[in-house]
């Protein structure tokens, strides 16, 4: 029986392996899809960038195709690698720096840069190292924000410089069989020590101990080499999930607000009102499932000069509810997500 491991990213910020790994990302359609007939959709759905930027790599004109099953189960993946140019006539050393996906990415993203050349080279240039992310997102997201845009936090720049410090072996957790039903993990894990494991905290586990302690052993090898005491620590929480049959459940995407509203546990009984005429309608949400093992994800499809203050008490609402579900489903759509699409008129949930 196949069996596969599906690692989704869930950070509280969406700042570490957006893949949506987000990590963590749901669309019935990139079942089907085949990005070698779409080459613009194929180059949404990968993204090439390397540090330093004022080089003069040079990538292939080649298409770079999504690896095939990977597609095909919606899986997203990133891939950072240290590339060191000696000549200009020939490829890279290549240096595993980080992995989320599994080995897939890391084949495809390794053909992909054996093709690259620095040719300012010369014979007695100085070799010239960069670090070249390849990210990987099978439903692609729109631009969305979960809050009022602000001034930028201080510290960002240096969060982000972290965030690119993060070390993961080539080796993911090693699983064995662990039973016949989907089961998710989620772990809070937390940097602070550059040459310690992170601190992992169990939010949720639903498969057997064995599978649990596989995935908080795969964690415990991952570091952070440039964070100092100085820094705050970096905290991310990280989804691991277990398929037996290597099928994927996908919640409908886009999904209308009333058809969204008819799968929502408990609506009949709440008792709500939203007025979305004073909200600028029509408008999108993006909406990732996570109740009841903590809030659900809500945020304004668009640019962030677009962002409507109006809209954030429905946002909220949004957060709190759960699908109604059985056990087995709930396991197949957890950290799943969607684009709600919300029309003009309003909604009245009332007691009357």
């Amino acid at each position: 029986m196949n069996r596969e491991l599906v690692v989704v990213a869930t950070s509280t910020k969406r700042a570490l392996l957006i893949i949506a790994l987000a990590l963590m990302s749901g669309g019935s359609g990139a079942q089907t899809l085949d990005p070698r007939y779409d080459e613009a959709l194929a180059r949404e759905r990968i993204k090439e960038s390397a540090l330093p930027a004022d080089t003069c790599l040079q990538r292939s004109s080649e298409m770079f195709y999504y690896p095939s099953a990977a597609l095909k189960g919606d899986r997203s993946g990133l891939v950072r690698l240290a590339l060191t140019f000696r000549r200009p006539d020939a490829p890279p050393e290549v240096e595993l720096l980080t992995l989320v996906g599994g080995t897939t990415f890391l084949r495809a993203a390794k053909e992909r840069v054996a093709q690259h050349r620095m040719p300012c080279l010369s014979a007695d240039s100085a070799p010239v190292r960069i670090v070249e992310d390849i990210q990987f997102t099978a439903t692609p997201e729109p631009e969305s924000h979960h809050a009022a845009p602000g001034p930028e936090d201080p510290s960002s720049p240096r969060r982000k410089e972290l965030a690119r410090c993060l070390r993961t072996p080539a080796q993911g957790p090693i699983v064995g069989d662990a039973g016949d039903k989907d089961a998710n993990a989620i772990l809070q894990i937390t940097f602070a020590m550059p040459d310690e494991p992170p601190a992992i905290k169990v939010i949720y586990s639903s498969g057997p101990p064995a599978l649990l302690e596989a995935f908080k052993t795969g964690v415990s090898n991952w570091r952070m080499p440039c964070i100092t005491p100085q820094d705050e620590p970096m905290v991310y929480r990280q989804q691991f999930r277990y398929q037996p049959d290597g099928q994927r459940t996908a919640i409908p995407n886009p999904l209308p607000l009333p058809a969204f509203l008819s799968s929502v546990k408990g609506i009949r009984t709440m008792v709500v009102k939203f007025n979305f005429d004073e909200m600028g309608c029509p408008f999108d949400v993006s909406w990732q499932f996570n109740m009841p093992v903590m809030p659900n994800y809500a945020a304004q499809v668009g640019p962030a000069s677009s962002y409507d203050t109006r809209r954030e008490p429905f946002l909220k609402w949004l957060t709190t509810l759960e699908l109604d579900l059985t056990p087995e489903r709930f396991e197949r759509l957890l950290g799943q997500h969607t684009r709600i699409q919300v029309g003009c008129g309003s909604l009245d949930l009332s007691d009357d």
